[in-house]
């Protein structure tokens, strides 16, 4: 039985042996011939494991590299003994590459041979003859011996014999250079053999690959090394990532993602990621391949492997890092490990200081270091019809990570910075809904129109709101989705829910939402408002004398209003709540001396947040007088408010000072603008033109957009929104030696054109009484955390 057993065993050993020598004997063989001097020992066996490497990746291709050591056999010849020089030349003629080794002198054999080799190139065409020359220094010509002078004069005279025969020869400073250079030489031939040998047993060739070969052999001159090292370069990478990882070079979308999920569950303890971001379009995206990957990455986390993160975004878009979310992802587990790290670089000082940085960085990267992988994926921009490019070339790999080291040297650690980030009214970007006009309250001093006869019991279209936010969710703004007037959102429940669900299903946990309402809903809009919107602001007027006499109920004037907005608040502060709760308050001549008191009421209601307006007229078909309104009195009693409610804990901020803490030249949004979607059908820059259709002096200046029903698209007008966009202080002449014009932008230019009628004009009152704040207000009392309603 064990003599059976082992006839079988020396059966299975000797049908193995057979089926490898018959795929051997199938493969192409590209033959490499190496001579050199008997001083460079060490390059021939560094060449030797180089070209076992190559084989290791050729193979799959049915290519196999078979070295010419023959430096060995110029020994033997030497010594009389065989081969003789026939044989030599018969080695040489067979060859497809050779290359030849200089050191400090030139062997006679060695000269021999390399002119043997070139006039063998005459020939043989496809013979390819590289030389290189090591980098060593011969000492100070002073104590020269005679010997030494004359083999550096031999290599002095070798090279012009090189040049005369309009060869080029390179030189390198050690084995590693010398691998680097050898490895192109030898793909530069492997490569097309692939190409020619490939068939449908092998794995599926690329056409990147071909293209490449192309463009190789294209290149005029044979010996241009920098130009063909950068295209073999990318045959290389290609060629290792296809027979190594089994995916065409050529990324998309979903195999970038599905790479990524392969490499990085395969690292473990002691492995690290190093990765890039220049926040392109798809890392603002919280898509379902983002979550995927963000969970590999905070997988590998776990196992301890060392996650180093920069993000690289431009001053202007630094805000939206608050709202994005991988940041948010990022913050979380840095709190639970040390073993992630983030941090931020503006792009805006590397243009300025380090643009050479810059350009390395591309379009950013991810870079692997594992026990099974080495590997870098290079980001491309959308428009190359390619989500990331692969890299495998060990000195491409170390550049990338020079790269990325400089960068960390520069960059600002991610929570530091986002701390620091100024907030400006501008910087609030989002679509606002303006819900219906149907409200359940009827306060006094409303600044809509929504009795009017055409507008009554108007509610928006669920059709347009979802074109709206399609629109607006292809664009680079923050994805925060607003619900606002000109009545009372939560009146219409159950659209406000087909409206969340939409945004949601369309943007992911990404979209973030925002409500203006009057507080006065029934509980189960509570519970749904808590669970479901990020930020709700409530309008009320102070103290619940004030609120109720200003804010009746509609149909019930003997119910109160304050009642109700106080046990909503206390449902969404309720335990477990993630919902930001401020009060928006309207300021008159009747509350305006009594803010301290405005800022108890709220604070034993938990409120921490408190933001206060004056009143502004209503809108209507002509522009009105600027508001008799005492806005200097305003700001005088709103900086002692400040300082009180500084003092208490609670954040205290107006329209006057919305900009202090950043340095800007627009005021808001609408200078953007962004989309405030009208229930009558029109897009609007400002929550002060709520209609389109009414023949009102805000129609033309800002109404940008109209719906088309029956195609279900959004005409969008260029002309009005360039001048919306122009609206900033280097274009309005009273803000030019204005000292508050970077913390002010203008002011409200829906306010400002509503009481003057013109875009650029300017409320006087309103610019004092700003130049007053601005002069009071101490940093600590003008920083914002959050966006303003």
């Amino acid at each position: 039985m064990r003599k059976m057993l082992k006839c079988k065993k020396v059966g299975r050993f000797i049908s193995k042996l057979v089926e490898t020598q018959r795929r051997e004997a199938e493969m192409a063989e590209v033959k490499v011939f190496i001579a050199s001097s008997g001083d460079e020992s060490e390059e021939r066996m560094a060449l030797e494991k180089l070209i076992s490497k190559i084989n290791d990746v050729t193979r799959i291709f049915k290519v196999t590299v078979v070295p010419e050591m023959w430096e060995l056999k110029s020994i033997e010849m030497r010594s009389g003994l065989e081969p003789k020089q026939s044989e030599y030349n018969d080695a040489l003629v067979a060859s497809d590459i050779a290359f030849f080794l200089f050191g400090k002198r030139v062997g006679k054999y060695t000269r021999e041979e390399f002119e043997q080799a070139c006039n063998q190139v005459k020939s043989k065409k496809d013979l390819k003859v590289f030389v290189y020359f090591k980098n060593v220094s011969v000492g100070d010509m002073k104590t020269m011996d005679h010997k030494t002078l004359e083999s550096a004069d031999d290599i002095v005279k070798l090279k012009d014999f090189i040049k005369k025969l309009e060869q080029v020869y390179g030189d390198y400073s050690d084995i590693a250079v010398l691998q680097s250079l050898v490895m192109k030489d030898i793909l530069s031939v492997v490569i097309p053999k692939i190409v020619n040998e490939v068939n449908d047993d092998a794995p599926h060739l690329d056409t990147t690959i071909s293209k490449l070969v192309g463009l190789y052999n294209q290149t005029d001159k044979l010996y241009q090394v920098d130009t063909r090292d950068a295209v073999i370069a990318d045959a290389i990478d290609s060629l290792v990532f296809l027979a190594k990882y089994n995916f065409a070079p050529k990324l998309d979308q979903d195999s970038f993602y599905e790479l990524c999920h392969k490499i990085l569950e395969s690292t473990r303890k002691g492995d690290s990621i190093n990765a890039l971001s220049l926040m392109l379009k798809c890392e603002w995206d919280d898509s379902k391949d983002e979550q995927a990957f963000w969970h590999d990455n905070e997988s590998a986390v776990n196992r301890q492997v060392k996650l180093k993160r920069i993000f690289i975004v431009t001053k202007k878009e630094a805000h939206r890092l608050k709202t994005n979310p991988q940041v948010k992802k990022h913050i979380s587990l840095q709190e639970r490990s040390s073993f992630i790290n983030s941090s931020v670089v503006e792009r805006d000082i590397l243009e300025s200081q380090y643009p050479d940085l810059l350009l390395q960085a591309g379009n950013g990267f991810i870079l692997v270091d594992s026990r099974n992988d080495k590997i870098a994926l290079l980001d491309e921009i959308p428009e190359s019809g390619r989500r990331a490019k692969p890299i495998t070339d060990e000195d491409h790999l170390k550049s990338l990570l020079s790269t990325f080291n400089a960068m960390w040297d520069l960059s600002t650690p991610l929570k530091e910075y986002l701390d620091n980030i100024p907030w400006s009214h501008y910087k609030k970007e989002m679509i606002s809904i303006f819900v219906t006009t149907e409200c359940n309250l009827n306060c006094d001093y409303c600044f809509t129109n929504k009795n009017i006869g055409e507008h009554r019991s108007q509610t928006i279209p669920l059709k347009f709101v979802k074109k709206g936010i399609d629109d607006y969710f292809a664009t680079d703004y923050i994805r925060h989705v607003r619900f606002f007037g000109a009545g009372e959102p939560t009146v219409k429940f159950d659209l406000l829910k087909d409206i969340h669900k939409y945004a949601v299903g369309k943007g992911g946990s990404s979209v973030t939402f925002e409500i203006q309402t009057n507080g006065s809903f029934p509980d189960p809009v509570a519970y749904w408002l808590k669970e479901n919107v990020h930020i709700i602001w409530i309008s009320c007027d102070g103290t619940k004398d004030i609120q109720d006499k200003h804010r009746p109920f509609k149909r019930d004037s003997t119910r109160k209003s304050s009642e109700v907005i106080e046990k909503n608040i206390r449902i969404l502060q309720s335990p477990g709540t993630k919902t930001f709760v401020g009060i928006r308050a309207t300021i008159t001549l009747e509350n305006i001396t009594h803010q301290k008191e405005m800022i108890d009421y709220f604070s034993s209601l938990g409120i921490t947040d408190i933001w206060v307006d004056p009143i502004f007229p209503s809108v209507g078909d002509t522009p009105t007088e600027e508001n008799t309104f005492d806005t200097m009195l305003f700001a005088e009693e709103f900086f002692v408010a400040t300082q009180y409610a500084r003092a208490k804990g609670i954040f205290y901020g107006s329209i006057l000072t919305c900009n202090f803490n950043d340095s800007v030249n627009r005021h808001c949004r609408a200078c953007l603008p962004v989309p405030h979607l009208t229930t009558d059908g029109f897009v609007s820059a400002c929550d002060m033109a709520l209609f389109g259709r009414d023949d009102n002096h805000m129609k033309k200046e800002l109404i940008y957009g109209e719906w088309d029903e029956e195609s279900n698209t959004i005409d969008y007008d260029p002309k009005v929104i360039k001048r919306l966009q122009s609206r900033t202080t280097e274009n309005m002449r009273h803000c030019e030696l204005c000292a508050s014009k970077d913390h002010c932008g203008g002011y409200c230019l829906g306010e400002v054109l509503n009481e003057t009628g013109d875009l650029f004009g300017q409320k006087e009152g309103v610019c004092k009484a700003i130049q007053y704040l601005d002069s009071k207000l101490t940093p600590d009392l003008r920083k914002y955390k959050y966006t303003h309603p």
